[in-house]
């Protein structure tokens, strides 16, 4: 067990190694444009996206509190910040599951039972990433940059994910199935369709609200024009969710970053694409633990 365990840790750092090896070799083979580059700092667009970013995550503890609402915990919204924020912070952990345990280690102290805790994680996590997946590829779509023909099997493989997440019984069953595979104890989801399609709205106007975030972000480090706004919100909601996804790295370290710069890289050239990803890796963290700050004071 040891042995396997050590053998993971040594694949994921040999992983996310490469990944920064070549995000950091484009700098360096382009490090005398990025060198000669006039850098001039937007500090009134740097602020602007934080204040957006401040709002997203707002929004987005301000959603996983009414999820517990409906399940039937109320907490005050203080109480969900601090616990939203501080068991965020677990992600930067290696393993997954720190985040999750922190949260039901925090809302069980607040008398919320764990089983409703996990269902909430799970409820928000997966309308989460089926909403910026979902965003991702309605864009692709619209922009004409693929043919749709060429993406059926991606659609035909979303209309089940949809029907499993959105209708509240079918999601129940199968994730009382998988927990009882390992022995887990059972979960009641008592919402309705009509909710769960509001939650699912909601997560797509956050992640505009992402976007915007983001696009200001960029543009008070390197230029970019307004008409691509679009753009920057499926670049963000794709980063976010396959970094997400990717269980063998904490937070999506060096996957997101990955993510960013190849896509940055059809609006701006690839030196600074990856400067940029880099960057938007502290200017979201800095986000994070600003947060989790906030709610020491709380």
């Amino acid at each position: 067990m040891r042995i396997h365990k050590t053998t993971k840790q040594i694949v994921q750092y040999a992983v996310v190694g490469a990944i920064f090896f070549f995000l950091f070799r484009n700098i360096y083979r382009n490090w005398d444009a990025l060198r000669d580059y006039e850098w001039n700092l937007d500090y009134i667009r740097l602020c602007i996206s934080f204040l957006f970013l401040f709002l997203a995550l707002t929004c987005m503890v301000q959603i996983w509190r009414y999820i517990l609402s409906t399940l039937g915990s109320h907490l005050p919204f203080k109480a969900s910040w601090r616990i939203w924020f501080f068991s965020n912070l677990g992600r930067y952990l290696p393993g997954k599951v720190w985040q999750i345990m922190g949260m039901v280690y925090l809302c069980e102290k607040e008398n919320v039972p764990k089983v409703r805790t996990f269902t909430a994680i799970v409820l928000g996590l997966s309308l989460f990433s089926l909403s910026g997946l979902l965003l991702m590829y309605a864009y692709i779509l619209m922009s004409g940059t693929v043919q749709f023909a060429q993406y059926t099997y991606v659609f035909l493989f979303f209309i089940p994910c949809c029907v499993v997440v959105l209708y509240p019984s079918v999601f129940e069953k199968i994730l009382n199935f998988l927990l009882r595979l390992f022995k887990k104890e059972r979960i009641e989801i008592r919402i309705r369709f009509k909710t769960m399609v509001t939650l699912f709205l909601l997560y797509v106007l956050i992640w505009g609200v992402y976007g915007l975030a983001f696009f200001l972000f960029v543009n008070s480090v390197y230029p970019v024009s307004y008409r691509h706004f679009p753009d920057f919100v499926c670049i963000f909601s794709a980063s976010y969710v396959i970094g997400l996804l990717a269980v063998f790295v904490p937070a999506g370290i060096g996957v997101r970053e990955s993510i960013l710069t190849t896509f940055l890289s059809f609006l701006i050239p690839i030196h600074f694409a990856t400067v940029v990803a880099l960057l938007a890796r502290l200017w979201f963290t800095a986000g994070e633990l600003a947060g989790a700050a906030i709610g020491l004071k709380l």
